[in-house]
């Protein structure tokens, strides 16, 4: 199976036991982790240097990378979805573009952000098939 790994989830990797054991499991049990140009860009953009931007490029160089030429039907899908049950506002433009490339490549979206929780319940409450299968990575209370 491939996981298509959010930006929220690299981003507290380093120092989150409940994303590192999420991930690592992954790994260990032969999971492909891919990217989008959407992570790539998401997670790039925090680079402090070019040196770290050179890094941290290199890193999402590791993970398969998903192309799409037009995902604007996806887009346009999972808008409607939201606003037609009342979550209009309840994801912003680069996650729903990353489900987007989830619902493409028939990827489970692996991440720590909410968004992608109420995309998928909008999907599901639409009836959008095949659905968008997400694993959210939650820090224990």
């Amino acid at each position: 199976m491939t996981h298509l790994v959010d930006t929220s989830v690299w981003h507290r990797y380093a120092r989150s036991p409940a994303v590192q054991s999420t991930v690592d499991g992954l790994v260990s049990s032969g999971n492909l982790l891919t990217t989008c140009p959407v992570i790539v860009a998401e997670y790039c953009f925090s680079a402090r240097n070019s040196a770290e931007l050179d890094e941290l490029q290199a890193d999402m160089g590791l993970l398969y990378l998903l192309e799409s030429d037009d995902l604007t039907p996806r887009v346009k899908h999972i808008q409607s979805a939201l606003w037609s049950t009342g979550l209009s506002r309840a994801a912003g433009s680069s996650d729903t573009l990353t489900a987007a490339y989830g619902l493409e490549h028939n990827q489970t979206i692996v991440t720590c952000d909410v968004d992608f929780v109420h995309i998928a319940q909008a999907l599901e409450k639409t009836g959008t098939q095949p659905p968008l299968r997400v694993i959210h990575v939650t820090e224990p209370a």
